[in-house]
């Protein structure tokens, strides 16, 4: 009866540690945390960044131009990347990221946006804080609307760099007439 006794107690140790150590490793799956901001199927164009350009005027004696155009589209917790059509004295022109300072005419270029509505601020400043134009003025800019989800998949990519942002994107320009 105690051979037996033993023999028992020995049984169901035994299957106490098979079924606490055959606890299936759940951590390659997906958990409901993981699927928040995940896209579905009619949301998959929305999730795809979005490339706005335009050409924005600034009036004689302002500091600043609003851009509405991405309002629309915008979530809370967008991301605005901003870039500024650069053109060197000698007429080669790119896309630098702002806040950028333009030396050669002494303007400082910053972008704010509203975390409410996407409603875009381009300021241009001298470096004392006053307007760099005594006319109507006209710049081009392009904007980037990103998912913040996608900035923080995509950690390796420089988004001070258009061409490296637009190539990992595949980003889509709808208007190319900027000057």
């Amino acid at each position: 009866m105690k051979k037996n006794k033993i023999l028992l107690m020995g049984v169901f140790f035994a299957i106490i540690a098979i079924f606490a150590g055959c606890k299936k490793d759940m951590s390659e799956y997906l958990k409901h945390e993981d699927l928040y901001g995940y896209a579905t199927n009619s949301t998959v164009y929305d999730n795809q960044p979005k490339v706005f350009s335009q050409n924005i005027t600034f009036n004689a004696g302002f500091t600043f131009a609003t851009y509405s155009g991405i309002t629309p589209y915008f979530e809370r917790g967008d991301v605005v990347l901003t870039y500024y059509l650069y053109e060197k004295l000698g007429g080669e022109q790119f896309w630098v990221a702002l806040p950028f300072k333009e030396d050669y005419y002494d303007i400082n270029w910053f972008a704010e946006f509203s975390d409410n509505n996407g409603l875009m601020y381009i300021n241009a400043e001298k470096s004392d804080g006053s307007s760099p134009f005594n006319s109507s003025h006209t710049r081009g800019f392009k904007f980037v609307l990103i998912r913040s989800k996608i900035i923080y998949t995509n950690p390796n990519v420089d988004f001070t760099d258009y061409e490296e942002v637009s190539k990992a994107f595949n980003l889509v320009d709808k208007q190319e007439e900027i000057f």
